[in-house]
This record gives C-alpha cells, structure tokens and sequence, in this order.
C-alpha cells in the first residue's frame, strides 16, 4: 500500500500517476477546513484493468486507513470507465466532523492498473453543492476568503467555485476585494467531459487577470455546469465577493455610426475607453445639436462652416484634456493606435492600418483624437458590431448614475480607470441593468 498525504487541499487540482495491484492500494489522505466545501474525486486514464474509488473519513484521526475508519462513499463503474466522488462535506453523517479524509484506489479485477487521479474542492452554501445558480433572470452574489501566498498554509490559495447556467449566454462577473490592489487570476472552466466533477480535463473557457480591487471578466458559455477558479498571487489574503449575472445578447446592427446631438458617447468611448461622466455627454451633446452636427464619413458625409468648427472643438478639447495626458502621455505613436483600437474594437490594429495611422500621428497630419474619432465613425463589419455593444453598454451606465453619490464617485483619475476596465468586456454582448447597477454599488463604496 502506498501513502499519500495532500495536507490541506483547496480549488487547485492535487494530482498523482499511479499503479495499483491485487495486493497493493493506494491511499490519498486530506483535509478540508470546513464544512461547506465539495469535495472532487476523479480517477481517469485507466488501463490495464478495472480500478475503483472508495472515499473514508478519517474516524479516528489517526490519518491512515485502518478498520475503525467510515466508508462514506465508493465508485464502482464498470471495466475501466472514469471512476468519480462528489460529495458535499456537510451531507456526510459521520462519527466526526474534524474534515480528515482518504480515498483508497485499489484494483478491483486483480490486474496491474494504471491510472490519473485528481482531487480538487470547490466552496458551497452549507446546504448547495453549486455556489452559483445562473439564469437570465437573476444575478448571483458569492464572497469568501481567499489565502495568500504567505499563508501559514503553504500553497494554497486557491478557491474554486462550481456554476450552473439555464441557457447558453455570456456571464459577467465582477470581483472586488476589500483591498485597492489585488493580483487575482481568475479562470473560468466548463465541465467538457459532462461528468459533473471538477478535474484537470475540464476546458479553460477563458481568464483574466485583476490587479485593483473591483475587476470584471465576461466568459461566453453553453448551457450547463462549469467552474470558477480564483488564484491569489498577492502575500496577503483577501475578502472577496464575486458578482454573476447574464449580459444582454450582441447587437447586430451594422449601420453607420453618425455623429450627432445625442452621439457624444462615441467620443467616450473610441478616446477615453470609458464611459462618459452624464455631465459630459451631455454638454457635447448638446454642442452638436445646437451646431447641426450630422457627421457620418462611413456614408460620405464631409463637414463644412459651423460643423467642421464644433467637430474641431471637440477633438481639440479631448485630446488637450488632463486625461488625455494621463492616459497617452508615455506612449509612442504605435502604441496609442493599438491602444485606440482596443478601446473601440477590442483588438490591436491590422498591419497596414496601424502603419497608416502611426506614419499620419508622426507627420502631423491628424490629431490622436480626430484619429480615434474618424476611426470609429467608419466602423463596419464586426469591428461595428463591438464598437455598438461597447456605446450602448456605456450609454446604460452613464444614464443610470443619477446620485449625487455615484456623480462625485465617478470622477477624477481612479474613475476614469475604473470605467475603462469595466467597460473592456462588452465586445459580444451588452451590459443589462444589474451589471450596471452592481458596478455602481462598488463605485460608491
């Protein structure tokens, strides 16, 4: 019999390769820190034979397995199919409730079998295996505590969350911390193998890093179970609460955009990367309403007298603005057109149009924000379709900031960083209600 001791084990996958005979089991000792954990089982790659799982508690907390100690549960599927245990800790009525396990894979045929095993465990409401239940109609608070790196628990500082989703759709998820840095990478899986367990085979759908206290992430996703996965690479430990609901599906408007009274947000958006401020949008909208703006170079509109005057006032006053240099400023002329291009369509520019762009900004003969504003105006094809999703995304959130509370917090440098991170996930989906007013709750804490 071989002895493996995990320790401490959390939302990051232990794993072992190993050999099993008639006459020689192996044994994996662990524990939990309390009662609202999943624990996740999976023994897969099995050749040579059939080979089973049996899950123990650790009766007398003497961490081996002797007869004293409680079958909790087995897996015992035919030939050499996936053999898996999940199993909230709280359902187990056992003799003690002190967390110490250890699961026995042994050779049930009495051949020599080779095999993977994977433990994991994923946090859970002490009455619910899945943390997160998602639907269209509803938006999911979880927090926790999460280790740091320095923990006097080495290695681990990982949590795991298991979600469920009604449809296929886009969720959103915003994190924040009780801190104003964090380092926070954050990956999002679906259960690829359908067997309902957290293990190393499951799909990474995608991650993203956080580095200040409220991050968001938006992962497209099928209908199903997936998993969360928190890693926290700072020394110390966080509070955190991880806020899930649906996004609003894509547009599919392909149309010109026109810049116009009521349009400012273009501006916003292709520049700032952020949402307006309802003051500012509204000051320029209604600059290019009195000036009987009607620009839409996509359609072969040119601006003339009194247009081309306001359409200089705005480009000159953006791109002269303290955000401007704060956002620009140490940036060569190649990285302000990817950094435009991001903003507005959610990628860096292609060969040839950020050459041309970067040889027009060297040469003089545009301006960065007539650049970034002529750019978006002649959006089309997919890059219009993100660019929409990304203005109508903010328009929602700049028309919803209607307190005096949320009017003073979306202002100064730290917003304008805040608004540019939340809004760098609507590329494929648009924001709803709850996605804004969750965001603005955070805002003004």
């Amino acid at each position: 019999m071989a002895n493996f001791d995990f320790g401490i084990i959390d939302g990051n996958f232990f794993t072992n390769n190993g050999t099993v005979t008639s006459n020689s089991d192996d044994v994996f000792f662990f524990t939990l820190e309390d009662s609202s954990s999943v624990i996740h089982v999976n023994l897969f790659n099995i050749t040579g034979g059939d080979a089973d799982l049996e899950l123990y508690e650790d009766s007398n907390l003497n961490g081996t397995l002797d007869s004293g100690d409680l079958l909790v549960v087995s897996s015992t599927r035919n030939n050499n199919e996936d053999e898996f245990i999940k199993i909230l800790e709280a359902d187990i009525d056992g003799i003690n409730l002190d967390s110490d396990y250890l699961v026995k894979v042994f050779s049930f045929d009495g051949n020599t079998v080779d095999y993977d095993f994977s433990l994991v465990m994923t946090e859970a409401t002490p009455s619910e295996e899945v943390g997160i239940n998602l639907s269209p109609n509803n938006q999911t608070v979880f927090s926790d505590f999460i280790r740091g790196t320095n923990s006097s628990i080495v290695n681990r500082n990982f949590d795991a969350i298991e979600y469920t989703t009604s449809q296929q759709g886009v969720i959103f998820g915003q994190i924040s911390t009780d801190f104003n840095e964090t380092n926070l990478n954050v990956r999002i899986f679906d259960d690829s193998n359908n067997n309902t367990v957290f293990d190393p085979r499951d799909e990474i759908l995608g991650q993203q890093e956080i580095t200040r206290q409220n991050g968001f992430i938006s992962i497209p996703v099928e209908a199903g179970r997936g998993f969360v996965q928190l890693e926290n690479l700072s020394d110390s430990g966080y509070d955190y609460s991880l806020t899930a609901s649906y996004a609003n599906a894509s547009t599919t408007d392909q149309s010109a955009l026109t810049l116009r009274g009521g349009t400012a947000q273009i501006a916003y958006v292709a520049y700032y990367g952020r949402p307006a401020d309802p003051s500012g949008v509204n000051f320029w909208n209604e600059i290019l309403r009195n000036g009987n703006v009607n620009y839409s170079p996509r359609t072969g509109d040119t601006l003339t007298g009194n247009q081309r005057t306001v359409y200089n006032r705005i480009v000159n006053d953006f791109g002269n603005s303290a955000e401007s240099n704060r956002l620009f400023g140490n940036m060569s002329n190649r990285e302000k057109v990817n950094q435009v291009y991001n903003f507005t369509f959610g990628r860096d520019a292609e060969t040839a149009g950020l050459n041309y762009w970067t040889t027009q900004l060297n040469n003089g003969a545009v301006t960065l924000a007539t650049f970034a504003l002529e750019v978006a105006l002649g959006a089309q094809n997919q890059d219009i379709i993100v660019l929409r999703n990304k203005i109508n995304s903010a328009d929602l959130f700049s028309t919803s900031i209607n307190t005096q509370a949320e009017r003073t917090a979306y202002s100064g440098s730290s917003a304008e960083v805040f608004g540019r991170d939340w809004l760098d996930p609507f590329e494929n989906f648009t924001a709803n209600q709850r996605i804004v007013d969750s965001a603005l709750t955070a805002l003004t804490e």
